[in-house]
């Protein structure tokens, strides 16, 4: 998987201009379920090295469930970006947590993503300090078909500008579902932002003007990492289930 330094390569004085480096990464391998725990580990800077850039990703939140007569205002929203390189001395440790799964939701909302960060555990003098963390996906949340009888658009998409992420050199923030829907879920659709970029995502909704009662999940699971889950739609009397977001990762470049 090719990391965000190549879409956005930036000068940094503490890598060399040629250099060798190896990466590692942290998730848990559960990326398509929702027992996908999240994953933590101490890492010890190997000999030779002297600089580490850190990447991590936010996990995304869960799908709003529905019931009675509902359909999703706003889908499960992205975790964000952040990433930092610093100089390290081989023997220091460092506290590395990729973020699990947010479990499906029955309510109405869903539940905000889990955040990933990296911190200094033990350093030696010389050794930078670090405290780098990304945000999960913003909450969702679902509305009765009746409140959007005449709407255009729902839920817009929206950018988490503030609190998306800290330590950072450079970040991308968290991004929130969208929803357009109509009464009964006539011609519905929702957008599902896949971590940490807008583009992709669009789940087709289920017109319940024809289909009747029922209960549908939306567009399976979410896409790893950090991609928010799918909301429900249901009529008459059920209860549906919200589709969980998927997980974070951290990678680790180092020469």
């Amino acid at each position: 998987m090719a990391n965000l330094s190549v879409l956005f390569p930036t000068p940094d004085p503490i890598i060399p201009t040629t250099f060798e480096f190896k990466q590692l990464q942290v998730f848990n391998t559960s990326i398509t379920s929702v027992t996908n725990g999240g994953q933590c580990c101490l890492w010890t800077v190997p000999a030779n090295t002297s600089w580490a850039r850190f990447e991590v990703w936010g996990g995304g939140s869960t799908g709003p469930g529905a019931c009675c007569c509902q359909q999703p205002a706003q889908s499960g929203g992205a975790g964000a970006y952040a990433r930092k390189t610093i100089d390290v001395c081989p023997g220091d440790t460092f506290r590395i947590c990729a973020a699990g799964t947010t479990c499906c939701s029955s309510s109405c909302c869903g539940v905000e993503g889990f955040p990933s960060y990296v911190q200094n555990e033990t350093s030696t003098n010389g050794s930078d300090t670090i405290n780098l963390c990304a945000r999960g996906g913003p909450p969702s949340c679902g509305r009765c078909f009746i409140g959007f009888s005449g709407c255009i658009c729902i839920g817009n998409t929206r950018v988490e500008s503030t609190g998306s992420f800290c330590g950072q050199d450079f970040g991308l923030p968290a991004i929130s579902g969208a929803s357009m829907g109509g009464t009964c879920g006539f011609q519905t659709y929702q957008h599902v932002p896949q971590g940490p970029y807008i583009g992709g995502g669009a789940r087709t909704g289920w017109d319940y003007c024809i289909a009747g009662n029922g209960c549908q999940s939306i567009g399976g699971h979410a896409v790893w990492p950090a991609s928010g889950g799918g909301g429900a739609q249901v009529s008459g009397g059920n209860v549906c289930w919200g589709h969980w977001g998927a997980g974070g990762l951290v990678t680790v470049t180092f020469g």
